[in-house]
């Protein structure tokens, strides 16, 4: 089976395609997965966590492998990168808030030709643009995670991710190995059954600071939590002064930039 057809086995209207390094084929990987999907009677709506598509790199100033929508599908983008794609599309939707590079533009793809895709920054604006991609007909869409944009692949922004690798991204296969198992070990970990936990880590996220949850003496139907911040807003090079405080935490809980939806 092809990765297409476990995409497809799996059920999932909402999928990331989310890079460990530039340059490992995250595009490519997407682009071939939207055109198999469409090969197969399948909708298909894009959009990106960042910016995707362009010819030659912001960054780099290396030329990348265009975003190539199938005939049929459905886009978001924003209105200041579609230029001449934009002939090619028949728009549906026009937000009201403008970004850095205009309004953002969900539209239907009348003819298949190379687009720029540019989308929210926010995962919760993220997780809004996918709903609606699915209301307007789209059967599954596609989020290419941009690069340090791993909230794509947030449960609550999409159904599920597929991580993409090469040799770009480390020195040698082991270091790569070892840098995916740590990345699909840290997506499976479970959401906590506890509501307490969830609220508690809720709250601690909106402080900033890396922090823990005690658990309370044994009450009379479940242990409970407390929480307690360090002074600490990353785990990066703090990592033995955090393991200091530990104590008897059952939970600790490092903060992000990006917020999505409870």
């Amino acid at each position: 089976m092809d990765l297409a057809g476990i995409v497809i086995d799996s059920g999932v209207k909402s999928l990331a395609v989310v890079g460990t390094a530039k340059n490992v084929g995250k595009t490519v990987t997407m682009n071939y997965l939207a055109s198999r999907l469409s090969q197969r009677a399948m909708t298909v709506g894009l959009i990106s966590s960042g910016r995707d598509g362009e010819t030659v790199d912001s960054f780099t100033g290396e030329p990348k492998p265009s975003v190539i929508p199938p005939e049929g599908s459905w886009v978001a983008t924003a209105e200041g990168v579609l230029g001449v794609s934009g002939t090619c599309l028949e728009i549906a939707d026009v937000s009201e808030r403008s970004g850095l590079l205009g309004r953002l533009v969900l539209g239907r793809v009348i003819e298949s030709s190379p687009v720029e895709l540019v989308g929210p920054q926010s995962a919760q604006e993220l997780a809004g643009v996918v709903r609606r991609l699915l209301s307007l007909g789209a059967d599954i869409v596609l989020v290419d995670g941009a690069l340090d944009r791993l909230a794509a692949a947030s449960p609550r922004v999409t159904d599920g991710a597929i991580l993409v690798t090469g040799a770009s991204s480390q020195d040698n296969l082991k270091s790569i190995g070892r840098q995916m198992a740590r990345l699909a070990w840290l997506w499976s970990r479970p959401t906590p059954s506890c509501r307490d936990v969830r609220d508690l880590a809720q709250k601690a996220m909106s402080t900033g600071l890396v922090s823990f949850l005690d658990p309370e003496p044994r009450s009379a139907r479940a242990t409970r939590f407390r929480l307690r911040h360090t002074s600490c807003k990353t785990c990066l090079g703090k990592e033995d002064d955090i393991l200091s405080e530990t104590r008897d935490a059952a939970y600790v809980v490092v903060p992000g930039q990006s917020q999505v939806p409870s």
